[in-house]
């Protein structure tokens, strides 16, 4: 019933012109920077896959070239600091994780608009010859017959619901942040388990290289629209992880990009919006000028520069790319969690 719904609400909010009515709204008064979250460009495989297809994102971008000023991290920082209004309202592109379709599918569309951009990279992960573990997590939830789970490697250990799909995308959703909390060896444990248990074997073709490698990430940062930051190493939640192994996270990503592709790596996005004071100030101790969250919100120009706020973006048509950058849909998510709508 949710997804129904959600596939419905943004031709209302179009159609209404409540879309137009929220964006002019949120802009009109100035001091507000539309920072957007990207992780994958392909056509999405299931409801678990974070990704926009390279249709819908083309529109996106062509939209944003003609509706906003779009920045790059770096002078939207500038912006910010200096309390400019644009003649347009400002937004800016980036993206998580380091997947290789940023370069082989976003680039080119981000290059015909002439839009800057901003990759974080998980340096771990770079130049893999195998899927990520959370691309690996989300096609066993999806394929995967049973109804109920438990997962004895989890901490919790409790039975996990698959039976409603909303509830099983939650639970997915779940499951990966739990893992991104434990240390490598213990997230192979509770990968291995959910494949024995899931029932649900990855098939032959479900392999080969869907991460950057590093060939890749140093065109990207020699190109003057795009610049690479640090999704810290191995992707875990840094909130959860003792102080000396978050220094490590943060330092080694950054030295990392530097020695790879000769330029300063100036910006965080922290992993499942992970992030606490302690974090934070780590964080400029490891000399980042600035960090990125999610937030599902615009980001005010007062904003702590290491808690910038940004909206995750679901693959749509220009509708419902307009009801999230408007802040629509993430108003309807509030609604549908006090009426209890699930499914």
């Amino acid at each position: 019933m949710r997804r129904a719904i959600k596939k419905l609400l943004p031709a209302v909010f179009e159609a209404s012109g409540w879309n137009a009515r929220e964006l002019g709204s949120l802009f009109s008064a100035g001091g507000r920077v539309l920072i957007l979250l990207y992780h994958r460009v392909r056509r999405p495989e299931d409801i678990y896959e974070a990704a926009v297809s390279p249709e819908n994102f083309e529109l996106q971008m062509k939209y944003l070239a003609g509706n906003f000023e779009v920045l790059s991290l770096a002078d939207s920082m500038r912006l910010m600091e200096r309390e400019e209004t644009p003649g347009k309202p400002p937004a800016v592109i980036t993206f998580d994780d380091g997947y290789r379709d940023n370069w082989q599918t976003a680039c080119p569309i981000l290059k015909k608009y002439g839009l800057p951009a901003t990759f974080f990279i998980a340096t771990g992960s770079m130049g893999n010859r195998e899927p990520m573990w959370t691309s690996r997590v989300e096609f066993l939830f999806a394929k995967a017959p049973v109804r109920t789970l438990v997962l004895e490697t989890l901490p919790s250990r409790e039975s996990l619901d698959l039976r409603e799909p909303g509830r099983r995308q939650y639970v997915c959703h779940w499951v990966k942040n739990e893992m991104k909390k434990v240390p490598e060896e213990r997230r192979r444990l509770i990968l291995e388990e959910l494949e024995q248990k899931s029932g649900v074997r990855p098939p032959e073709n479900f392999t080969g290289p869907e991460m950057l490698d590093w060939d890749e990430v140093r065109l990207m940062a020699h190109d003057p629209l795009f610049e690479i930051g640090s999704h810290t190493v191995s992707h875990r939640m840094l909130a959860h992880l003792s102080t000396e192994e978050v220094r490590h996270e943060l330092e080694a990503s950054k030295k990392a990009i530097e020695a790879e592709t000769g330029r300063t790596a100036r910006f965080l996005s922290f992993p499942g919006n992970s992030h606490d004071g302690r974090t934070r100030r780590l964080a400029r101790e490891a000399g980042y000028e600035a960090a990125c969250a999610v937030g599902q919100a615009l980001c005010s120009y007062d904003a702590d520069p290491f808690e910038l706020k940004r909206v995750h973006i679901e693959d749509g048509g220009l509708g419902h790319f307009r009801a999230q950058i408007s802040l629509l849909m993430e108003r309807a998510r509030g609604w549908a969690r006090r009426l209890g709508v699930t499914g």
